[in-house]
């Protein structure tokens, strides 16, 4: 098996299962919302004070936006995935190139999170 191969085979992996958790943590959140009776149901967003004990899944809503960060954050694992693999490989052009990407995903995710 060639070095791509075994790039790709990591990359499907991570997508296969990043994708099934982050679906099953979705449909969980959903049937939740539904078995809650209706005096109990919210529909009201976390608030974004409180990130991280947001994504601790107390309610329907925090549920959802953990598969919804799961979802997220997959980019993230693909070229950090590809970075390793780069650099195990030693081909520094490409590594260097993922790790450009990786932080102006990173970036992207911090000025996001400050504009909320």
């Amino acid at each position: 098996m060639n070095h791509s191969e075994k790039l790709y085979k990591k990359l499907a992996w991570l997508l296969k299962y990043g994708s099934l958790l982050a679906m099953t943590i979705l449909f969980l959140g959903i049937i939740w919302s539904f078995i809650l009776p209706d005096s109990e149901r919210s529909l009201k967003t976390p608030d974004t004070e409180n990130f991280l004990s947001n994504l601790l899944p107390n309610s329907p809503p925090h549920l959802l936006n953990l598969g919804i960060m799961v979802l997220m954050l997959m980019p993230v694992g693909v070229v950090l995935v590809c970075l390793i693999h780069f650099i195990s490989e030693k081909e520094k052009k490409y590594g260097l190139v993922s790790l450009a990407v990786l932080l102006v995903l990173i970036l992207g995710i911090f000025l996001g999170a400050i504009q909320v």
